[in-house]
């Protein structure tokens, strides 16, 4: 899981107020590069107290650096209630600027959005991704296209910098969508300073997710993650909605284990999950995800990966046939016991 810069483990990914575990596609906001809320604790810890002391037309004034995950539900009256614009490509002459140009928020209309997304989106804001996507790999002519789709569920992934938004006026002028990108080839924009490289910032659900990531997704921060010091397996993360739900092959005081099978590709696995929630067993469950991610023996059901449901996290093992292991022992309990003697003759 990435957010901003910072790398996490998704058993670490939780909000700094509430403890809630942030799964994929569910709102939140990492604030000044550190601070990670989900997207009611950032509304009520941040946002509120800004809106409060200022005013309620200029929330983004005052903002510090955040990189939020906007969700903006369909609409019926097929108005979106926010337009983009294209920064004119920036580098040196000559070079490619296929996927050099910038899409930030041109306008925002408050009476078509709920008081939460519409505090969450400013004039200024980088759009990094729609929809999961990574805004580098959206063509030009889609975007448009895609933000103002409002049958479905629309989610952004903005970066609001206070200091690139107060800059962002000198210089070349965005171009809306629909008109042509060109600066002035004599014209030298008075911002000058090097652009961040965009990232992604979703979740790579594929099973070598962690051998194809860029170069900032490969960076290892394990010391905010909490995680074990090894060089751990890559994994996948599922939704609810992947996996058909068989027989519970074993149940305890504090978990059971479902056999669980992929719904598209047939694979059939085991779901480990949690009947009991309190603080201390949730805290050893943690731990046993952690050791299970980092540990590998023939011995050991492999580590497939991790499962979000109704905010609480549960793990993925790989599934293998033979029975339970209470009846493996009493097989060969019952072998090395042999044959019953036959009672003497009277």
């Amino acid at each position: 899981m990435v957010a901003g810069e910072l790398k996490y483990h998704p058993e670490c990914f939780i909000c700094l107020t509430c403890g809630t575990f942030i799964g994929d596609g569910d709102t939140y906001t990492l604030v000044e590069h550190s601070k990670l809320y989900c997207g009611h604790c950032y509304y009520q810890t941040v946002v509120t107290p800004v809106i409060e002391q200022i005013l309620p037309d200029s929330p983004g004034s005052r903002l510090p650096h955040t990189v939020t995950l906007v969700s903006i539900p369909a609409s019926a009256h097929g108005k979106r209630g926010l337009s983009v614009s294209i920064d004119p490509p920036h580098g040196p002459p000559g070079c490619s600027t296929e996927h050099s140009h910038t899409v930030r928020v041109q306008g925002v209309d408050p009476g078509c959005m709920s008081p939460d997304v519409k505090n969450s989106i400013h004039v200024g804001d980088r759009i990094l991704e729609i929809n999961g996507t990574p805004i580098r790999n959206v063509p030009l002519d889609e975007i448009d296209l895609l933000i103002q789709e409002t049958s479905r569920l629309l989610q952004l992934t903005l970066e609001h910098d206070p200091h690139d938004t107060l800059g962002h006026g000198p210089g070349p002028e965005p171009s809306p969508l629909g008109s042509p990108i060109h600066t002035p080839s004599g014209e030298v924009g008075s911002s000058s300073r090097q652009k961040p490289v965009l990232r992604s910032y979703s979740i790579d659900r594929s099973p070598g997710a962690g051998s194809l990531g860029s170069p900032a997704s490969q960076r290892k921060d394990l010391g905010r993650s909490e995680s074990l010091r090894v060089v751990c397996r890559p994994h996948r993360i599922f939704r609810p909605s992947d996996l058909i739900h068989g027989e519970v092959l074993g149940k305890g005081c504090f978990g059971q284990a479902i056999k669980v099978t992929h719904r598209e590709t047939g694979e059939v696995m085991v779901m480990k999950e949690l009947i009991r929630f309190d603080e201390e067993t949730q805290r050893t469950f943690l731990k046993e995800v952690k050791v299970m991610r980092c540990l590998e023996h023939p011995n050991v059901l492999k580590f497939i990966g991790v499962l979000y449901k109704d905010k609480r996290l549960n793990f993925i093992t790989e599934y293998i046939k033979g029975g339970t292991l209470r009846g493996i022992i009493k097989s060969m309990v019952s072998a090395w016991a042999g044959p019953t003697p036959a009672a003497p003759a009277p």
